[in-house]
């Protein structure tokens, strides 16, 4: 079938708007999506199907005076909007035929119907052609003097409108010319005079260059931002992941895939072409199951050719209709013949795509200042894992377990670079402005992990230690940031493939930082040789990049770097096994930090802590708890990207690791990626691989019955059931023996039908010569021993651990008698433990404030990380609270007051670890006014403004303070000096000015902009705050002045004295959710309760937004009562605390 003969389901052209409007046209009752079926309307009640009788029904209506000449227009219509090809020529017939003025009814205009009914016009063109070697059909359609010579209308003028009416696309001019040389071939054949022939070829080129070119001139503006709008509004942007699957008859081998995107940049082509791309692409697929029909993923795109071929003798092989499923990006083609098992076959598409001129998901557009001439350029970029999905970009077999290989070439403006999973093969120069860049062939891998992008970009280059290229790209004027990222890279290449004994099947591999990542400037995405990041994820600037920015920026590449090996060379066979992808990329960047830079191995010690208690908080949750594997039939409304995919499956990883040992986990590993390597893989098939290591190190390695350990059975509840085990050290009523005990910790809202029960290996100290399980609720008894004995060190079981008051005692002695016997992983699992039993109301409070205690004396990250979060938490809470606040915050600053914790102020050694361990301290000391904090404030503060008060060139090296350090310096030294505010607000403005630096090195023009909401002025704030509402300053602002403000209440007095020029601005709903930030007394409550709105009339969203911050204070209140309970603890506790510390001993109930 040539070009475009199609079901009521059309391909999606430039023409869809037409096509949906020309289905309302034939059938008015219709969805556009549906089968093209009569309705019983006016005009449809004619509508043409296999089972009418052209004949009678035509001839009864002329030889009947009853029908009006309406009626047969009507009837005319109704036949034009036919959709079989048999009956659409017998219609043409009637038309051609029936055109003569010796008929009662004249159609010669009823052709013209045919125009909005895309599967008529390809039929019409046939039959053109065959009426060109007919004298007698052709002489109907076409008479010269009438066409040409006397200017009037005839058969033939008609016929083209009919046939030509959606034609808008190049193809289809190019398919014009083809039929018009046809026709000239044939009539030369027919012996038909020459004059004639002139008359023909002049009317037809007539046609082409006032009809035909024109259209498309316009279909080329318009059509693409029709069907882009269409797109918009009727179908499904994207989904994570579609849930709708293909039905599996054929599989892919390989993909040649052309694109040439159009955005702005120094190319020239025509305006409607703007933010869309043009394609083609040939599928080489093998067929495999009994089926006449071929269906694969297509999204978002106008289709313009659809070709299927025989790949054995390249025969075509013909199709009757192709049927889209917008709703799912679903393409099917009902074949005319069926294809035997096993044929290969090509599938060739040439179609037109969309590009969102906003940064996100799919195929999409970053625009950034270039620092040299600031001047707006524009990259192109794509990212495929979540939303549209790689089907946006290509027709392709869009689902993990269909691997094929991709050869790919770009063509793209000659002034930009153009990057794609494999190195390039070749570039050569197009001519006006475009180049075309052919890249090598991927290896085997899952459609969603291809990635294009053009841009102006520059790189830094790299070799692992077995001669791979590894490039860290960027705009033009940052590469000089990436080398942190290069690093990463290459210690993660060097580290897995020794570790693993398994190199990469790759050349090279690219890390291309974007300005604009998904709409993110962080964030990354693991394509299998071109990992596409935001920027602040993989640059670092030394200048004004912290301490946990760069933590973050080597993590980030280490974990897209993993997926290498783990989601690229071995992929997830369904979106509900995510978890074997990004486990194991989060599990393993601790481990690459730790080995290579073992002098940082404290902050890789604490990454891995801090990631399981992530976890464990949002698992305790019934609200976000979730499965790490769900059935794929529960996949819609669950969370994919979620935390059960990143840190708990880390967590239970490396609990494998500790339970199976390092190198049998290395080595199932090694095995895991052999077998299924270029493959796909399930849960079960990592277990097996873990089972097989494991019992072939019997007996090192046992289960619970001291038999052989099978890993499966081990770790399944883990995966499969929400939640995490509570265990329980509970002793007798006697005193001389205990138990271990489980339970799931939520206790109620968990489905009853499930058994919460798992298979816990119970880890102790002092060590025990076995290794003893926990299988049931309640285990044997134990004898009490003297001393201490803890379960789950360091935390190698995804667990909490309870202890009641006798088994935790003599813990507590030894904190704080020596505890050093307990290693820092250990102790800060003994406070994140009991703060989560606190809240639980299972553990006195008592026995946390007697443990954080231990604190003071030991300056480290575990301990701190833990501790700051639940400093925050109750300084939230206690803040309005005025007499417990200053309870609260004596005692925090006994422990803040320790030498320890002195030596850490606005420190900095280089040691991840301690540098924040030292931001946590300088933090909260300051916020709390300690005397030595606030005095370096100042020191440091008017240092800073002598040296870059006059800088033209940012503050970044001014500055003898660190990054990590500078919002506490700007913000506590301007409070003290506060007449250098114009000199901070003129650096404020020069930041806004000089945009690249502000766009993309933020820390310290955010640092500038939050310490003047610090200052003690309240009408020196105001007119800030002034200044934001009308845009003048960043919004984030309001948030600062809220954040800050200790009386609570300059944020609400702005809105109060400002309410009309809020409600009117974009800013309503940030200042009203910040303007009663941690208010919690019934006073405040009233003020909000009883606020007079002075008759101006709000929104909906509006009214919702002022009712959460309502709903946010009440529930606020509802918290005071239980931490008055805390506040009786603390309130004769700072000066008892402070002996504990002198003394390095006592204890407190």
């Amino acid at each position: 079938m040539s070009a475009l003969g199609t079901s009521t389901k059309e391909l999606l052209s430039p023409a869809l708007w037409l096509r949906y409007l020309s289905t309302l046209i034939c059938f008015p009752s219709v969805d556009f999506k549906d089968d093209c079926q009569p309705s019983p309307s006016h005009n449809a009640t004619f509508g043409w199907d296999s089972r009418s009788n052209l004949s009678a029904l035509f001839l009864h209506a002329e030889n009947t005076s009853y029908y009006t000449s309406r009626e047969i227009n009507s009837l005319a219509q109704g036949m034009a909007c036919a959709q079989n090809v048999a009956i659409i020529t017998k219609i043409i017939d009637l038309f051609v035929y029936r055109s003569a003025s010796s008929y009662s009814f004249n159609l010669l205009p009823a052709i013209t119907n045919f125009n909005y009914n895309l599967a008529a016009s390809d039929v019409m063109a046939d039959y053109l052609i065959n009426a060109s070697n007919s004298n007698e059909t052709w002489h109907l359609i076409f008479n010269g003097n009438v066409c040409y010579s006397l200017g009037y209308a005839c058969t033939l003028n008609y016929y083209l409108q009919g046939m030509t009416g959606l034609w808008y696309t190049d193809i289809r001019l190019e398919q014009f010319k083809t039929i018009n040389s046809t026709i000239y071939t044939n009539l030369k054949a027919l012996d038909i005079d020459d004059i004639s022939i002139r008359d023909a070829l002049y009317y037809f080129n007539s046609y082409y260059n006032n009809i035909l070119l024109p259209a498309n001139y316009r279909g080329q503006i318009t059509y693409a931002d029709m069907t882009r709008w269409l797109y918009d509004n009727y179908v499904p942007i994207g989904a994570t992941p579609w849930l709708v699957q293909l039905n599996h008859t054929f599989t892919p081998v390989q993909y040649n895939l052309t694109v040439r995107p159009y955005f702005p940049s120094s190319y020239n082509y025509g305006i409607g072409k703007n933010f869309t791309f043009d394609a083609n692409v040939t599928i080489g697929a093998v067929k495999f199951g009994a089926t006449q029909t071929i269906s694969f993923n297509s999204h978002r795109h106008m289709i313009n050719h659809l070709r299927v071929f025989k790949t054995n003798d390249s025969n075509e092989v013909p199709w009757n209709s192709i049927i889209r499923d917008y709703d799912n990006a679903i393409v099917t083609i009902n074949l005319a013949q069926p294809i035997q098992a096993g044929t290969s076959i090509l599938i060739v598409v040439n179609y037109t795509g969309l590009i969102d001129n906003n940064p996100g998901e799919g195929t999409y557009m970053n625009w950034d200042y270039l620092d040299f001439n600031k001047q707006k350029s524009w990259i192109f970029a794509t990212d495929f894992e979540g939303g549209p999905s790689t089907r946006s970009l290509a027709p392709c077999y869009d689902e993990p377990h269909y691997k094929a290989s991709w050869y790919v070439t770009v063509q793209y403006p000659t002034d930009m670079v153009a990057l794609s999973n494999a190195l390039e093969e070749r570039t050569r120069n197009l001519g006006n402005g475009l180049s075309e860049t052919t890249f090598k062939p991927t290896p085997k891998m899952a459609s969603y992990l291809l990635a294009i992008s053009v841009g102006d970009f520059a790189a830094l280059r790299g070799r692992t230690n077995n001669n791979m290229l590894v490039r860290v790209w960027t705009w033009t004027g940052m590469q000089n940031n990436g080398e942190l990222s290069l690093r990463a890279a290459i210690d993660t290449i060097n580290y897995l493939s020794s570790t693993l004994n398994k190199s990469l099947p790759l050349e090279k591999l690219d890390v291309l930082a974007l300005p604009q990542y998904s709409g993110r400037s962080n964030g990354a995405m693991e394509n299998w040789g071109l990992i596409i990041s935001g920027y602040l994820s993989c640059l670092w600037n030394p200048d004004y990049s912290t301490t946990a920015q760069l933590t973050d920026t080597y993590w980030t590449i280490s974990h897209e770097t993993t997926h290498q090996w783990f989601g690229d060379l071995v992929t997830l066979d369904w979106w509900n096994y995510i978890f074997l992808n990004e486990g194991f990329a989060t599990y393993w960047p601790t481990v690459v930090m730790s080995v290579t830079y073992p002098d940082q191995a404290d902050w890789a010690h604490y990454s891995r802590f801090n990631d399981a208690e992530r976890s464990l908080r949002s698992d305790a949750n019934l609200q976000s708890t979730r499965p790490i594997v769900v059935p794929a039939s529960q996949l819609a409304g669950y969370c994919v990207f979620c935390y059960q995919s990143y840190e708990k499956a880390s967590s239970l990883i490396h609990m494998i690791e500790q339970t199976i040992h390092r190198k049998n986990f290395d080595l199932a590993l090694h095995n895991y990626l052999n077998v299924y390597e270029y493959s796909t893989a399930v849960d079960t098939d990592l277990f097996e691989k873990f089972t097989e290591t494991a019992m072939n190190d019997y007996p090192n390695v046992y289960d619970w019955n001291g038999y052989p350990l099978n890993v499966t059975n081990y770790v399944r509840p883990f995966f499969y059931l929400q939640t995490f085990p509570l265990i329980k050290v509970v002793s007798s009523p006697d005193g001389l023996s205990y138990t271990y005990q489980q339970a799931p910790y939520i206790q109620n809202g968990l489905p009853n039908n499930t058994v919460f029960l798992w298979n816990i290996p119970l880890w102790t100290e002092p060590v025990q010569d076995y290794l003893p399980w926990l299988i049931s609720q309640k285990s044997l008894n134990n004898d009490f021993l003297s001393g201490w004995n803890i379960v789950n060190p360091r935390r190698k079981v995804y667990a909490r651990v309870w202890y009641d008051d006798p088994t935790w005692a003599p813990i507590q002695n030894q904190i704080q008698s020596n505890l050093t016997a307990f290693d820092p992983i250990t102790r800060a699992s003994f406070i994140a433990d009991t703060h989560a039993l606190v809240n639980q109301q299972l553990v006195p409070w008592s026995r946390l404030l007697n443990l954080i205690k231990y604190a003071a004396n030991v300056p480290e990250l575990p301990t701190w990380g833990i501790v700051n979060s639940i400093f925050d938490d109750l300084l939230i809470k206690f803040k309005f609270q005025t007499a417990d606040y200053s309870k609260l915050k004596t005692f925090i600053l006994q422990l803040l007051n320790a030498n320890s914790q002195l030596q850490l102020l606005f420190n900095h050694t280089g040691n991840w670890a301690s540098d924040l361990t030292s931001v946590f301290i300088t933090e909260l000391s300051c916020y709390l006014g300690q005397s030595n904090c606030l005095s370096q404030a100042s020191t440091s503060f008017n240092q800073f403004i002598s040296s870059c008060q006059n800088s033209a060139y940012g503050t970044g090296r001014c500055n003898q303070v660190t990054p990590d350090h500078r919002p506490f310096q700007l913000c506590y030294g301007l409070r003290q000096n506060p007449n250098a505010a114009s000199a901070v607000f003129n650096l404020v403005q020069w930041y806004i000015n000089n945009a690249p630096l502000v766009d993309y090195w933020r820390n310290d023009a955010v640092a500038l902009l939050g310490s003047l909401s610090c200052l003690n002025d309240d009408n020196q704030v105001a007119q800030y705050l002034n200044l934001t509402l009308y845009d003048q300053l960043p919004q984030e602002f309001f948030q600062y002045v809220a954040e800050t403000d200790s009386s609570g209440n300059r944020l609400f007095n702005f809105f109060n004295n400002n309410l009309q020029k809020i409600v009117d601005s974009r800013h309503f709903n940030i200042i009203v959710s910040n303007l009663a930030l941690g208010w919690s007394t019934s006073t405040q409550n009233t003020m909000l309760q009883n606020f007079s709105w002075q008759g101006v009339r709000i929104t909906n969203e509006q009214a919702n937004a002022w009712a959460n911050t309502v709903n946010g204070v009440v529930s606020n209140i509802n918290c005071v009562p239980s931490l008055r309970i805390l506040v009786k603890i603390v309130d004769n506790f700072p000066k008892r605390l402070k002996a504990c510390i002198d003394a390095r001993g006592g204890h407190f109930e």
